[in-house]
């Protein structure tokens, strides 16, 4: 067992423990929840406004914090990209996570330190109990697919960008020394470019793990590889980037001048390649890697379709969805191959739901996650410790088991 698979699976013992005390005692848990978030957020701009300091159970929460979406929080949330940070958590945001919005106004999700730190315990549990599935997924390089940490900042100063950038960069450096991919590449501005590097990085190595939200990006990276083979076995053999830096702009041509000295000739594995390409008459994933052992991407809704693809064209691979997710948090983690459903993050967010049939009711009956009922489909609502207040994130999930 390497060093990698030894730290990944400790640190996700760590941090399963609190997500299986809360899994079996979700009552007990979500108050428990609820009561911290109201008391650390008694004094910010919102809780002041919603008189946290008198709201001691959920009945008071619920008869006086309306049911809102993110237009309900825009105002506190422009209070922050001004400068103040108290307005929506006693914790102040280090950032803002980017997140497209209903209208042409951008969605910009607080994310403080505390928040930020329970979402990466997820994942390290995630990876921990995928890991017991599938102990190979250590044993080569790993393709990571992220957007960048930072996209724009705050007429403050506050950066605004993506949170699995950041996690990306904060990974233990035993972990990042896994990733086939340099982080710079998801700061490229071009999306061709960044697809196109991506498949440059990892193409010279070995890669046992994938890890990439939607499966549609995978499939165009093998579209890419199939159209321009030969182009990237030409650039393995000779170690350079395969590509003219000054057909793109001065902010790409600066990346790219630090990526190329990144990357040396490999003349030994482009013959690998160039012999699998005359054989077979073309590249495919599955034939470049045949130590992939493991695929994290969703695999539930529209993005299901795509995922039915990977294994033709990446092999014979495990496949674990990586939980309900969006830039306001995590909110299931899945523990089983080829499913989309997952436990739900009791520990990390507090939850309430509505039947599906009564969202257009004026008064819709509200339920805690203890009261759901199997095979029954609920409009979700989120209480964070970022900072987001009975959020209706406009998604519909459906209670598989317990």
């Amino acid at each position: 067992m390497n060093l990698a698979l030894w730290i990944a699976r400790f640190r996700g013992w760590l941090a399963g423990r609190p997500f299986q005390w809360a899994a079996r005692h979700p009552e007990k848990a979500q108050r428990r929840l609820l009561e911290q978030i109201l008391h650390e957020n008694r004094h910010t701009a919102f809780g002041q406004d919603h008189d946290f300091a008198q709201l001691h159970d959920y009945s008071a929460f619920r008869r006086r914090v309306p049911i809102q979406d993110y237009e309900g929080h825009r105002s506190y949330v422009d209070r922050i990209a001004a400068g103040q940070l108290d307005a929506l958590t006693q914790e102040p945001p280090f950032m803002l996570g980017s997140t497209s919005g209903t209208t042409n106004q951008p969605k910009w999700v607080p994310i403080t330190r505390t928040w930020q730190e329970k979402m990466a315990s997820l994942l390290r549990f995630w990876i921990a109990r995928t890991s017991w599935d599938h102990p190979r997924m250590f044993a080569h390089k790993t393709l990571t697919v992220v957007s960048p940490a930072v996209e724009e900042t705050t007429p403050s100063g506050m950066p605004v960008g993506s949170i699995s950038g950041v996690t990306n960069r904060r990974a233990p450096w035993v972990i990042r020394r896994m990733y086939a991919v340099p982080y710079e590449v998801a700061t490229l501005s071009s999306y061709s470019l960044r697809y196109y590097m991506l498949m440059r990085f990892s193409l010279q190595r070995a890669l046992s793990c994938i890890v990439t939200p939607n499966p549609s990006t995978l499939l165009q990276l093998a579209q890419l590889l199939e159209g321009q083979a030969q182009k990237l076995i030409t650039a393995v053999e000779e170690g350079n980037l395969g590509i003219d830096p000054a057909d793109y702009d001065a902010h790409d041509q600066k990346i790219l001048t630090s990526l190329a000295q990144q990357i040396r000739p490999l003349p030994k594995r482009a013959r690998a390649l160039a012999e699998i390409l005359k054989a077979k008459g073309r590249l495919l994933p599955r034939d470049c890697w045949p130590q992939l052992a493991f695929i994290g991407c969703w695999l539930g809704g529209s993005a299901g379709v795509h995922a039915q693809q990977l294994r033709r064209l990446y092999g014979d691979v495990g496949l674990r969805d990586l939980g309900f997710r969006a830039t306001e948090g995590t909110f299931t983690v899945p523990l089983e191959d080829d499913s989309a459903a997952g436990v739900l993050a009791l520990d990390a967010h507090f939850y309430e739901f509505i039947p599906e049939d009564e969202i257009e009711r004026a008064d819709p009956t509200i339920l805690r996650a203890h009261e759901l009922e199997i095979g029954e489909s609920y409009y979700l609502l989120i209480t964070t410790r970022a900072g987001l207040y009975r959020y209706d994130i406009n998604d519909v999930v459906e209670v598989t088991g317990r």
